[in-house]
């Protein structure tokens, strides 16, 4: 389960998830509704909050976030905080396979962390014109 909401006053999307996260099940849907309200909000900056979920994907499905999220238009350079409790491993491993695929994204334990790096200033409020192709 997930929730995706607009903060009007940072101006970030944050996606929330709850429970088990397992493969496309869970993306597919989720990534239709993200990619809505970006285009919604012309937003390019993203918290997306895991600690309350347990993600059960194999080091494979992972590795497949970038390109599968790609398909679907979010772009590399969107700039995204990813908040994290648990499975550190796990998510170091994805925060190595995103940014090496030139990905704006960094992983968070602490909230005010995570939105003072989103809004510090850069170019995340005007994506680039589609030729740094797309991301998670």
């Amino acid at each position: 389960m997930y929730i995706i909401r607009y903060l009007e006053n940072y101006r970030i999307i944050r996606v929330a998830f709850f429970g088990v996260l397992h493969g496309m099940d869970n993306f597919v849907p989720m990534m239709k509704d993200l990619i809505a309200t970006i285009e919604e909000h012309s937003c390019f900056r993203m918290l997306f909050d895991l600690r309350k979920t347990r993600i059960t994907d194999d080091y494979m499905e992972l590795f497949n976030v970038g390109i599968n999220a790609s398909e679907y238009g979010y772009k590399r350079d969107y700039k995204t905080a990813i908040l994290f409790s648990d499975d550190e491993q796990k998510f170091n491993v994805l925060e190595k396979i995103l940014t090496e695929r030139s990905y704006d994204l960094q992983l968070f334990r602490n909230e005010n962390a995570a939105l003072i790096w989103l809004n510090q200033t850069d170019n995340s409020d005007t994506p680039d014109s589609g030729q740094n192709s797309t991301f998670p």
